[in-house]
């Protein structure tokens, strides 16, 4: 049976030991570097739990990586710069 939900997300593996379903892709537009999502199964729908985008900055030349992750109803961010000088 094909599942609408997931055929519509690039590179998808399922984790069987924390039960997720993940994905990602690379960018490309828009200094885009790569996403990643992070989904749980609740209630028969997909939900998102987790993503991180990474984005190259022209103006600093580094790469700036934001986490969202849902913690208790509440979604937490985090903000980090990459400098092209520590890679």
């Amino acid at each position: 049976m094909r599942q609408e939900e997931l055929s519509g997300l690039p590179t998808v593996w399922i984790d069987d030991e924390t039960q997720t379903v993940k994905s990602h892709g690379k960018g490309g537009h828009a200094g885009l570097i790569y996403y990643y999502r992070e989904y749980k199964w609740e209630y028969g729908q997909l939900m998102l739990m987790c993503s991180e985008n990474q984005d190259y900055d022209e103006e600093l030349d580094a790469y700036i990586r934001i986490t969202r992750t849902l913690q208790n109803g509440v979604w937490i961010e985090q903000t980090e710069t990459v400098w092209i000088e520590d890679l």
